[in-house]
């Protein structure tokens, strides 16, 4: 559940004593299953709780990081209303619902799977860049490419190293993740008041290996 928090050791063990109060402030997205679709329809539920800290349009209030612990004051009913358009029974999102309450007072009961020191699920390959060296299309594509030609050498290499061939579990998903440097009057800078002027943009889609 908080494997994201304390990074980079990412390894935090919950106490029934300290779960609550350790979870209670982590941002909702950071719990697993509660990705940008599921947080966008949990979205209303949270603003018609917390209608104080819905940000206006069209000023530069910064965005609600919504947390756990606003998640465990919104009523199940108006959780379920959002959710009704996910595919699936009424019985399925009650359940979807009440493993989100779980996992927020730190209760999950998601089986842990020894892998016998398998390979990481991810593989990824990056490049930097000074900044204001990288302006044009033609130089997005080349710097693409260069990333194009390594990352195949990276997954054969995987596969290679991998004492689980068989049951080696291929990429079924490519992302593209890029940090761009802009104006400091961006809307994005204004609304999140940052000092440092980098908006991260991000693109994946579906992978058949």
């Amino acid at each position: 559940i908080a494997s994201g928090l304390r990074k980079p050791g990412t390894c935090n063990i919950l106490y029934p004593w300290q779960a609550t109060s350790l979870i209670s402030q982590m941002p909702l997205r950071k719990l697993p299953g509660v990705g940008h679709r599921t947080m966008k329809l949990l979205k209303p539920a949270l603003e018609q709780t917390f209608p104080g800290r819905c940000p206006r349009r069209n000023n530069n209030q910064q965005s609600v990081i919504w947390t756990c612990r606003d998640l465990m004051q919104t009523p199940v009913v108006l959780m379920l209303q959002c959710l009704r358009t996910l595919p699936g029974s009424e019985e399925t999102r009650n359940r979807m619902v009440a493993h989100f309450k779980d996992m927020c007072e730190g209760v999950d009961d998601t089986h842990v799977v020894d892998d016998d020191g398998g390979l990481s699920k991810v593989v990824s390959c990056e490049n930097s860049f000074r900044r204001g060296t990288i302006k044009t299309r033609e130089a997005v594509n080349s710097a693409l490419h260069d990333l194009y030609d390594r990352l195949p050498r990276l997954v054969q290499h995987r596969i290679e190293c991998s004492r689980h061939k068989q049951s080696l579990a291929y990429p079924t998903v490519l992302s593209v993740v890029a940090r761009l440097c802009v104006d400091k009057t961006h809307p994005a800078i204004v609304a999140s008041g940052r000092s440092r002027p980098l908006v991260t943009r991000r693109k994946q889609c579906r992978f058949d290996g």
